[in-house]
């Protein structure tokens, strides 16, 4: 992924481009790790850079129109470095922090959401909140749990 936000596909011998670049994030965005699951690739953006948001990113490979599909927990940044960690059924998992959860309101900060793309019909992929588990802080010592009241779906 380029600075300007493109999303390129290099030929691994040489580094030239093997297909015309796809524009995929904003430029200057803070982009953590391109991950790749069935030709569907994931990155989160944090810290606000240049002003755009903090969100997760999706675009499936095969589809011709690249459609770009985001996620944004709606409050706080995606701070895994590594980006989205990617499980077995596609479900894509992003830890949330310095944010507030407000599960009433749909604001997912501070914990871990899990979103999918859903529906390969042509021009309506859509990357979905799958669900969230939300962090507390135990006042006696200090450990974090996964709470699973915050869990939604």
């Amino acid at each position: 992924m380029a600075g300007n936000g493109e999303l390129h596909s290099l030929n691994l011998a040489d580094g030239e481009d093997v297909a015309p670049p796809v524009a995929f994030g904003y430029p200057n965005g803070k982009s953590y790790a391109l991950n790749l699951w069935n030709n569907i690739v994931f990155t989160t953006t944090s810290q606000g850079c240049a002003g755009n948001p903090n969100q997760m990113w999706a675009i499936d490979l095969n589809d011709p129109l690249k459609k770009v599909m985001t996620f944004s927990p709606r409050s706080g940044g995606l701070w895994g470095r590594q980006g989205a960690a990617i499980d077995s059924t596609g479900t894509a998992w992003a830890p949330t922090g310095d944010g507030v959860y407000d599960l009433a309101n749909q604001r997912y900060g501070n914990g871990l959401i899990a979103a999918k793309v859903e529906g390969k019909e042509l021009n309506n992929p859509r990357l979905e909140v799958e669900g969230f588990l939300r962090s507390r802080r135990d006042k006696t010592d200090h450990e974090w749990f996964i709470d699973p009241s915050g869990l939604s779906s």
